[in-house]
């Protein structure tokens, strides 16, 4: 679901179930109980799934509808009774209903927007990267408020300690938890040894259910631009060199992680997921094939921050949200490919854009 339709769905909504009108973010209450309810059914197979929409347009706004929890059963046990006409109507008549009473101030929305909180993190991310290329891989309740995660939980301290890196020499390793610590925000763990050299990580669950991981990718990008530099001639002197192959698994890795934290410790049923490439002006994504004679490079890219952020539900597959992301950022280098794996489930390598 794209950020904009989740906003225009719970603002038009009011908050309130489009059925009972029951509150479905009490104010006071960390936690939301409101459920965006697709009325064409996500799948074919799903209530109210024969349809000629598409993937992309039964994500969108116009198929949703905002509801608690008792009333998504409901619609979706009975599909029969709850067709996708009465549904459309009740979505139409209760937004009149709140465009009316907000008309006569009889009710107010709590907007339920975490865009400034993934600003400043954006902020904090610029600054401590002190010019590095750094990858962040985070997700963020759509609200955020205190108490969403104990930071002092065993199995909080247990999720942190079992989230895995990789190193310069592209081994996947836990954490060292002895690195885990609580601090203001809520609980963190980082290795910043090395940090001046282009290597470390940091990574942090805040107790409002934000949670992020950060890597250094500075010194996999120095090694590979000057190896680049070395074999091919079409480099500028300015450009910067990113192996597609370790920003995907780094990806895929800490986006599994997260999601696994996600279904065990955090109640929210929707949350933002975001990846940020920082410092990446004049940067080539390089997907090598063959030899270096057929190398293939993206082409530099303009901004000094390339980021996505979507909004995903926990019963969505992890491996395809990856997907979705992973093609994203390929095309901001211009490349592309047909499908991410092969047949044994090994990452495929981006290339041109065919013509």
């Amino acid at each position: 679901m794209r950020t904009n339709d989740i906003k225009l769905l719970w603002g038009k909504s009011g908050n309130r179930c489009s059925i009972c009108k029951l509150e479905v973010t009490p104010i006071g209450q960390p936690n939301s109980i409101g459920e965006m309810a697709h009325i064409v059914a996500r799948s074919s197979d799903g209530p109210r799934g024969n349809s000629g929409l598409s993937t992309e347009e039964r994500d969108r706004y116009d198929n949703l509808i905002l509801l608690c929890p008792n009333h998504h059963t409901e619609i979706d046990t009975n599909p029969g009774e709850w067709t996708v006409d009465k549904l459309r109507e009740i979505k139409l008549e209760h937004e009149k209903w709140v465009s009316d009473r907000l008309d006569k101030g009889l009710i107010r929305i709590e907007h339920l927007d975490n865009s400034r909180f993934i600003n400043d993190r954006n902020e904090h991310w610029n600054e401590f990267s002190n010019g590095a290329t750094w990858v962040v891989v985070s997700i963020t309740p759509l609200e955020l408020a205190d108490g969403a995660m104990n930071e002092v939980d065993p199995e909080v301290i247990n999720s942190i300690n079992n989230i895995s890196i990789i190193d310069s020499h592209r081994i996947v390793r836990k954490v060292n938890r002895h690195h885990t610590r609580p601090n203001e925000f809520g609980l963190i763990n980082e290795d910043l040894r090395h940090n001046d050299d282009g290597e470390g990580y940091r990574i942090q669950l805040f107790r409002t259910g934000h949670c992020e991981i950060l890597n250094n990718l500075q010194k996999e990008v120095d090694y590979i631009s000057a190896y680049a530099r070395s074999k091919l001639n079409r480099l500028g002197p300015d450009d910067k060199v990113l192996r597609y192959t370790q920003l995907a698994e780094i990806i895929k890795l800490s986006l599994d992680d997260l999601y696994l934290i996600w279904n065990n410790l955090l109640p929210f049923k929707d949350m933002t997921f975001s990846v940020t490439l920082l410092n990446t002006q004049n940067c080539i994504l390089y997907s090598k094939k063959g030899d270096w004679g057929e190398d293939i490079l993206g082409y530099p890219v303009e901004s000094d921050k390339l980021s996505l952020s979507i909004v995903v539900g926990k019963s969505d597959s992890a491996s395809k949200i990856f997907e979705t992301i992973i093609t994203k950022i390929v095309h901001y280098f211009g490349l592309d490919f047909n499908k991410v794996y092969d047949e044994r489930g090994q990452l495929l390598r981006p290339e041109y854009i065919a013509t």
